[in-house]
């Protein structure tokens, strides 16, 4: 049995309608993806910012808390904490003796 033109023209047509669809599906799960982590960020940066906003107040000794007493409270992991902290622009990382500690800016430490 020999292929026809209009068999070859199907296979390719159907070959091409393939590659656009995997490739559209591909990308639509990307995006989805890319929201998704962007709403779980925004989420934890809130989680945590509503925290520290509980727990300081200015005065001396409730200025800062460690990454380990935000995780506990947030039911993040300790690591998600450091990222989140590290780039949140509220929040502000202790340059005291401690390690690993954060606050809030212009209550821990005035802003520049």
């Amino acid at each position: 049995m020999e292929c026809t033109g209009d068999h070859k023209n199907e296979i390719l047509s159907g070959i091409i309608i393939g590659t656009f669809g995997g490739a559209a599906a591909g990308i639509c799960l990307w995006i989805f993806g890319v929201i998704k982590d962007k709403f779980i960020l925004r989420s934890d940066k809130n989680k945590i910012l509503a925290y520290l906003k509980t727990q300081i107040d200015g005065t001396e000794g409730k200025k800062f808390r460690t990454s380990r007493n935000i995780a506990s409270f947030t039911n993040l992991p300790i690591d998600r904490v450091n990222y989140v902290c590290s780039i949140h622009n509220k929040i502000c990382l202790s340059t005291g003796d401690k390690e690993d500690t954060w606050g809030l800016w212009g209550i821990s430490r005035q802003a520049n």
